[in-house]
Order: structure tokens, then C-alpha cells, then sequence
């Protein structure tokens, strides 16, 4: 399997942010619910948190990784990779 993050660019300087602590300050806003401006100072500055995560989202990394966990969780279950059917029920359907 390729990896999710991709390498620094070839010519530049070597990349001085260690990916998983990027990844740290976002499970960490997702976990607690937390604000961009209250991130804690142990944690990487905001500013290269949303910097990464705005790269991230826009070259598809969030993507890859989201869509590999999900696939990885539902087989952990013991269910399809894929789900297979939807369910909607006409209660919670808005009516147009």
C-alpha cells in the first residue's frame, strides 16, 4: 500500500513538520470539539495545522485516509467492505 502522506518535494528543503504531529492536533480538535484558536501549545501551531489540513483536503490525502479507515472498520465489524444497501426511513426523509 503507497503511503497516505506524500513525501516532501524532490529539490526542496526536507520537510522540518513531523506528519504525525499534524495528525495529532487533528484527532485532537476532532476528539475534544475544540476551537483552530485554542489548540494546545504542546501541540503544532495552528496556523501549520490548517496549512497542512487545507493541502491535505485539496491534493485528497483526508480523503484516502478516511475512506481506507472506513473500509477497515466495517471489515473489523465483520460487515462488507462496501455497504451493499440504504435504508431510509420516510420519518426522518424531509418532505419537498
Amino acid at each position: 500500500m503507497p503511503p497516505f502522506i506524500r513525501p516532501a518535494k524532490r529539490g526542496g528543503p526536507p520537510r522540518s513538520v513531523n506528519a504525525r504531529e499534524i495528525l495529532n492536533a487533528f484527532f485532537y480538535v476532532l476528539s475534544t470539539g475544540c476551537q483552530w484558536n485554542v489548540i494546545p501549545t504542546d501541540l503544532r501551531p495552528r496556523r501549520t495545522v490548517w496549512d497542512y489540513l487545507d493541502l491535505w483536503d485539496w491534493d485528497g490525502t483526508i480523503e484516502r485516509i478516511h475512506k481506507t479507515l472506513h473500509i477497515k472498520s466495517r471489515e473489523r465489524a465483520g460487515r462488507e467492505a462496501i455497504p451493499t444497501t440504504a435504508i431510509i426511513d420516510a420519518q426522518s426523509a424531509m418532505a419537498r
